[in-house]
């Protein structure tokens, strides 16, 4: 008899967040005041703002619940007269496969949001006793806010039995019970909890490619003349992660617990069959990856120039260049509780009470096979990364790539766009 019964539960649940940002490519800033006539007043005021805002949030809560029974054991051969009594049973195995993948952020914002087209300011040729005025702001502040919280939950109990079986009051002939194996194979993988701003382009790939520039010159006699340039830029960047997983496998191999008692001639034999158990669990958790170039106008270049103005003229170029980076990456718990308890046995096997026959012969034999049980558990969690990285080596081999490839980034998580 060969009764084989499998279960195999697969749960995946992922939240997925993208945000994506094409650099903008700016045109050129040009800003002019030119040729006007004595006694002028020419004023020119630009203000170029520009806001991005980027919020992902994802809350995840998984639970997955298994419960496998396999059994081809528990047989009773009693009060049988002549003849041999065989009890054999077949193997009896459980696979339980678990796979969870929840929450990823990836968000590819041009982080400085950069001038790349350059701004051009120029004051020249103007009349005697004119006054110029240039005032040219632009603003450029990014916020990115990355937030995710997992809750996952996974419990795997398997009870494997091919033994237990009984053999009693059998008269003339001999008895044996040989049982089949036992095993079972669980096996749960969890990913939880990716924020990475930037990927394959380059976070701010377009930055700092334009140039500024500032020039006063050729105006007349006792002209006033004014440039005032301000191109503050202002990042902000949150990656948050909360994770708590709890792990439970719960594994019965039983091919012991085989009795033979009160049989009169014949062998007596009693084989198990071996028991293996496995458990493999991966959890990898809370990831934080950023990479953020803010070169800006300084990437182009700065170039101020006054030069051939008038006798008595008053000239004056300003320019404020700043930029604001912050960059917060917090990872709470992430509380990782793996619980495995085995339980193997080929072994309680019991012969009582057995008589030989009127020629003598009889005997009893119990043979037990090995029992082995393995469990491995690897865990991976908390890793904040600012600037370019080479990745996190993952259990089992291979490398988590944090390294803005979002298509890796993705695979690795068992995501595909």
């Amino acid at each position: 008899m060969h009764f084989k019964r499998t279960l195999v539960t697969a749960a995946a649940t992922a939240s997925l967040l993208l945000y994506g940002l094409v650099p903008t490519a700016f045109a050129a800033d040009t800003i002019s005041i030119t040729g006007n006539g004595e006694a002028s007043s020419n004023t020119a005021t630009v203000s170029s703002p520009t806001t991005t805002s980027v919020s992902q949030s994802n809350s995840a809560a998984i639970v997955n619940t298994v419960t496998s029974n396999a059994n081809t054991g528990g047989n009773t051969a009693a009060s049988n007269t002549g003849g041999n009594v065989t009890v054999s049973t077949g193997g009896a195995s459980s696979t339980n496969n678990i796979t969870n993948s929840a929450n990823a952020n990836v968000a590819d914002p041009n982080p400085c949001g950069c001038n790349n087209g350059g701004t051009s300011v120029t004051v020249s040729g103007n009349g005697e006793a004119s006054s110029n005025f240039v005032t040219a702001t632009t603003s450029d502040t990014t916020h990115v806010d990355q937030t995710n919280h997992a809750a996952i939950s996974n419990t795997a109990t398997s009870h494997e039995n091919t033994g237990s079986n009984t053999v009693t009051g059998t008269t003339g002939g001999g008895v044996t019970v040989t049982t089949g194996p036992a095993s079972a194979t669980n096996t749960i993988n969890n990913s939880a909890n990716i924020n990475q701003v930037g990927s394959g382009s380059g976070a701010g790939a377009g930055a700092g490619t334009g140039m500024l520039s500032a020039t006063i010159s050729g105006n007349g006699e006792a002209s006033t003349n004014s440039i005032t340039l301000a191109d503050p830029t202002s990042t902000h960047l949150h990656q948050t992660n909360s994770a708590a997983i709890t792990n439970r496998v719960y594994d019965n191999l039983n091919t012991g617990g085989n009795v033979a008692s009160s049989n009169t001639g014949g062998m007596v034999t009693i084989s198990t069959g071996p028991t293996t158990d496995m458990t493999t669990i991966n959890n990898m958790a809370n990831f934080n990856s950023a990479e953020i170039d803010c070169g800006c106008v300084l990437g182009g270049g700065v170039t101020a120039s006054i030069a051939d103005n008038g006798e008595m003229s008053r000239n004056f170029i300003t320019a404020t260049l700043g930029d604001d980076l912050m960059v917060h990456q917090d990872n709470g718990g992430p509380g990782l509780f793996n619980t495995v308890t085995p339980a193997t046995n080929t072994g309680s096997n019991v012969v009582a009470g057995s008589t030989a026959g009127m020629s003598g012969m009889g005997g009893s034999s119990i043979t037990t096979l090995g029992s082995t049980s393995t469990t491995n558990i690897s865990n991976t969690a908390n890793a904040n990364m600012f600037g370019s990285g080479t990745g996190i080596s993952l259990p089992g081999g291979g490398t988590l790539s944090l390294s803005f490839d979002l298509f890796g980034l993705l695979s690795s998580m068992g995501l595909h766009l």
